[in-house]
């Protein structure tokens, strides 16, 4: 297994097959939720079953709704939030990126 680790930010449909790729690439990959719910769903299901339903996830892919987690020493930031969004994410990721 490859210890390189990618951080996805955004747990939409876009995102999960994002994170799905990267995670096929034998990445730990750790995708970003703001719902606590679409988090849960993929770590206890292996699948996003709120965005992108029917589509089996890799073990190698969790999901937290918490930002400091995901941005945990990632060697990669992914981001995948919608371009509404993207300004106010920036400011929270950069409070947590280490």
């Amino acid at each position: 297994m490859n210890h390189r680790h990618l951080a996805v930010i955004g747990a939409g449909g876009w995102g999960t097959a994002l994170a799905r790729l990267v995670a096929q690439k034998r990445f730990r990959t750790v995708i970003w939720s703001k719902e606590a719910d679409a988090a849960y769903a993929i770590n206890e299901n292996h699948e996003n079953t709120i965005y992108l339903p029917g589509v089996s996830l890799p073990a190698n892919l969790t999901a937290t709704n918490r930002l400091d987690v995901a941005l945990d020493n990632p060697e990669a930031i992914i981001m995948a939030v919608p371009s509404r969004f993207v300004r106010a994410v920036a400011v929270q990721c950069n409070q947590h990126w280490r």
